[in-house]
Order: structure tokens, then C-alpha cells, then sequence
């Protein structure tokens, strides 16, 4: 029990690691809005934030129900990785909406229409 404890402590530890990634991503995409880059930059950094939010996205339901199964089988509740993962999968999903945002008004602009 102590060494599955210890797996989801350290699926917690590289899930943070993964959300630090997504975060130097995203400044590495604000970054190009006033740099010169290349279009194939800016797919690049688009790509690797997609990826790092799929495994963010696995590996968080990994530890929410690792913590669950655990709290289940033992005595021990093991609430704080499951419920420090849905705090940093939210983090995760609000500075990617904010991502495709600043994306989609880049590539494609925005249009206000008044009236009928």
C-alpha cells in the first residue's frame, strides 16, 4: 500500500511538471505574438501544448481514480493528489482556453455585428 501511495505521489509530481510545460508553452506563444517567428513556430508550440494537455488529461484521471482505488482498499483517504490534480486541470484548461482564444483571433479575427 505505502508503494502505491508513493506511484500516486509521484504521478502528482510529474503532473505538476507537465502543467509548468504547458505554462512555458503558453508564455512561449505569447512570446511570438511580438517576435518575428515563422508560422511553423507557432504550429509547433500549438502541437506540443495539444500533446502536453492529452497527458495531462490521462495522467490526472490516473491519480484521481489511483486515489480513489486507494482510499477504497485501505484505511487511508488519499484526497490531496486527486483533489490538487482537479486544481491543476483547471488551471491547465483555463490558460488553454485563453491559448485558443488569443489563436483564433489571431488566425482568423473577429467580427461584431449590430442590429437585425
Amino acid at each position: 500500500m505505502l508503494n502505491y501511495r508513493r506511484l500516486i505521489e509521484f504521478s502528482s509530481r510529474i503532473h505538476t511538471y507537465l502543467l509548468a510545460l504547458h505554462l512555458v508553452l503558453t508564455f512561449l506563444f505569447v512570446l511570438s505574438l511580438f517576435l518575428p517567428l515563422s508560422d511553423q513556430y507557432y504550429a509547433i508550440v500549438l502541437k506540443t501544448d495539444d500533446m502536453v494537455g492529452w497527458l495531462m488529461l490521462f495522467l490526472g484521471g490516473w491519480i484521481v481514480l489511483a486515489s480513489v482505488h486507494l482510499s477504497l482498499i485501505s484505511s487511508v483517504l488519499t484526497a490531496a493528489p486527486a483533489a490538487l490534480t482537479l486544481i491543476r486541470l483547471a488551471a491547465f484548461y483555463l490558460t488553454s482556453f485563453i491559448l485558443e482564444l488569443l489563436s483564433h483571433l489571431i488566425s482568423g479575427g473577429m467580427s461584431v455585428s449590430v442590429g437585425v
